[in-house]
């Protein structure tokens, strides 16, 4: 795969529909911290907020032009929380690696350390995680947070 065949770009509201219905895939609630699907009264609030919020971004990753998932930040005083994650079928392609790059790189200048909460049994972010330069930096019964510190 080309550099070039993997892009990001920021979420607009017009994208409110598209991340709804990735939010809400079976797939996607099943490895989600809540493990809850969202209504729809739920995700616009949550959307339009931080849409206006300058210390969330939230990235739209595109696969050959194709919109393929989702990247996004939570900035705090200590470091930026991420969520990442790619639709069914598009995995094991080298996507997510190079748009968590890309999008890491467009965030630095806000955030010294990033940091990704996965659940215990997802053991497929735990392996991208790690193999994207992130270290365990503490875990519980349910949750592990891995920690990649930039500067």
């Amino acid at each position: 795969m080309a550099k070039e065949d993997v892009s990001v770009r920021h979420a607009v509201l017009g994208d409110i529909g598209t991340i709804f219905l990735w939010r809400n895939l079976q797939e996607i609630v099943q490895l989600s911290k809540s493990q809850r699907t969202v209504t729809w009264e739920e995700h616009s609030d949550w959307f339009g907020s931080a849409l206006k919020n300058s210390q969330h971004s939230i990235y739209i990753i595109a696969y050959q032009g194709k919109s393929v998932g989702l990247c996004r930040f939570e900035r705090n005083m200590k470091f930026c929380e991420l969520t990442i994650y790619l639709i069914p079928g598009e995995y094991h392609k080298g996507i997510g690696t190079k748009a968590i790059n890309v999008c890491m790189q467009n965030e630095s200048p806000n955030c010294s350390s990033f940091r990704a909460k996965v659940r215990r049994d997802n053991y497929r972010s735990r392996r991208f995680f790690e193999k994207n330069g992130f270290s365990l930096l503490e875990r519980n019964n349910e949750i592990f947070i891995y920690e990649k510190i930039t500067w």
